[in-house]
């Protein structure tokens, strides 16, 4: 197996996550009051220079991104820092066309202090869901939305207990992990229909993943070994 060699895109960027968009690569960091995306080619070779796609704040992240038809989605978290106080994180999601302009920006929740964020994207039969932390709450919920960028809205279809963990999009069904008072638990669910708890207890849970034959598989600590941590594999 062979690797590019590595290229260093900036000297103060945090934060970098990619995707694969189905004819390159992206990338996409927070530098400055913004995110910054680079394209790279199928062989990791960069296409173009880096361009500003969404502005915000200096404390914003990009938490996930999708490719849809409509064009690249991105999630992201904002800390907010309130004076006396710990910062409060907004949560939002935005869609960039393919010149990286901003089409749409939807404000999801804006998160208390004293509890992390957490966004994640998936898409079902041409329709965008985001799965985000949702405040306020003693122990915070888990909320799954249908995006409308046409409207610049973000409809609730469900709110469930406990701290979201990972959401992906496998078989035509959502599959969403929380972690709670219950531990781990596992869910899925049709567009549009309620989820059902499909798996308690296991902590790959932890990090839902899609392998190359479309697979859902978890990967998650397993605890301490003699040899030290131990990761598990579910599928």
């Amino acid at each position: 197996t062979t690797a590019a060699p590595a290229i260093e895109l900036t000297g103060n960027g945090a934060c970098p996550t990619a995707t694969w968009t189905g004819t390159s690569f992206a990338v996409v960091w927070a530098a400055g009051s913004g995110l910054q995306m680079q394209s790279f080619d199928g062989q990791g070779k960069p296409v173009g220079s880096p361009s500003a796609v969404v502005s915000g704040s200096s404390g914003m992240c990009p938490m996930a991104l999708l490719p849809t038809a409509a064009g690249l989605a991105i999630a992201t978290t904002s800390n907010q820092p309130v004076a006396g106080g710990e910062d409060i994180v907004s949560e939002s999601v935005a869609l960039i066309d393919p010149s990286g302009k901003t089409i749409s920006q939807v404000l999801l929740d804006t998160v208390g202090p004293g509890v992390a964020a957490n966004v994640a994207l998936a898409e079902v039969g041409g329709q965008d869901y985001v799965a985000f932390v949702e405040w306020p709450d003693t122990a915070s919920d888990t909320a799954v939305a249908r995006i409308d960028w046409s409207t610049g809205a973000a409809a609730t279809q469900a709110t469930i207990p406990g701290f979201f963990q990972s959401f992906v999009a496998v078989g035509g069904q959502l599959w969403l992990s929380t972690y709670g008072g219950s531990g781990y638990l596992l869910y899925a669910a049709l567009p549009g229909a309620s989820f059902r708890t499909v798996g308690q207890g296991c902590s790959a849970f932890d990090d839902l993943a899609v392998d190359s034959c479309g697979q859902l598989v978890g990967i998650g600590s397993g605890g301490f070994t003699p040899g030290g941590d131990a990761d598990q594999l579910a599928a």
